[in-house]
C-alpha cells in the first residue's frame, strides 16, 4: 500500500512538473510576436535522454549530471542543433534532438575554454565560438570538431559575434570596435 500510495504521488508530480505555462509577447490585444516554448537546463529537457551503454556506463560509475551552470548565449543551425556558450562551466554544450544526441566541449584544440561568452552559425553550418578569456573566436563543425582560429594575438576581448554574408563580425569590448 505504501508503495502504490508513494508511486501516485510522484506520478502526480511528474505530471505538474511537466504542464507548460504557454506565454506570449506582448500580452493580448496587441499582436503575438514571440511565444515562451521551453526551458533548458538540461539534454533530457529537450528530449534527449541516454542511450543503453550511456545508461550502463551512469549505473556502474554514477550518472553524469549535465546540467547548464552560467548559460550567456545561444546559436542554432538548420538542422536545429542547438549551441550554448556557458562560462560558468566553463564549456559549449551542443545538443542535437534530432539525432537525440548532446555533447559538452571544455576544450578546443587543446586548450582549456576559460569564458565561451558568444556562438553564431554560418549558413555552411560552421559553429563560431568567441572565448573573452583566451582572446579568440574559434570555428568548428557542426558536430564540434576545430576548423581554425579566427584573429589570433589581434582580438583583445571578444564578446560578440555574428555572421553575415560571408563576413564574421567580432564585437571586441577591450578595443571598443566592431
Amino acid at each position: 500500500i505504501l508503495a502504490f500510495a508513494f508511486f501516485l504521488v510522484s506520478a502526480a508530480f511528474v505530471y505538474s512538473a511537466n504542464e507548460k505555462e504557454v506565454i506570449f509577447w506582448p500580452p493580448a490585444p496587441a499582436e503575438t510576436k514571440i511565444m515562451f516554448v521551453n526551458s533548458v537546463y538540461s539534454p533530457r529537457d529537450i528530449g534527449i535522454k541516454p542511450g543503453f551503454f550511456k545508461k550502463l556506463k551512469e549505473l556502474i560509475i554514477g550518472e553524469e549530471k549535465v546540467t547548464l551552470n552560467k548559460p550567456i548565449a545561444v546559436a542554432t543551425d538548420s538542422q536545429k542543433a542547438i549551441y550554448i556558450c556557458d562560462p560558468g562551466g566553463p564549456a559549449i554544450y551542443i545538443f542535437q534532438p534530432q539525432e537525440k544526441s548532446y555533447k559538452k566541449i571544455i576544450a578546443i584544440n587543446k586548450e582549456k575554454l576559460i569564458s565561451p561568452v558568444a556562438a553564431a552559425v554560418s549558413k555552411e553550418g560552421l559553429l563560431f565560438v568567441a572565448d573573452s578569456g583566451l582572446r579568440k573566436v574559434f570555428c568548428l563543425n557542426r558536430d564540434g570538431v576545430y576548423q581554425f582560429t579566427v584573429g589570433d594575438k589581434k582580438i583583445l576581448r571578444p564578446t560578440g559575434l555574428a555572421v553575415g554574408e560571408n563576413r564574421l563580425y567580432v564585437v571586441d569590448t577591450m578595443s571598443h570596435c566592431v
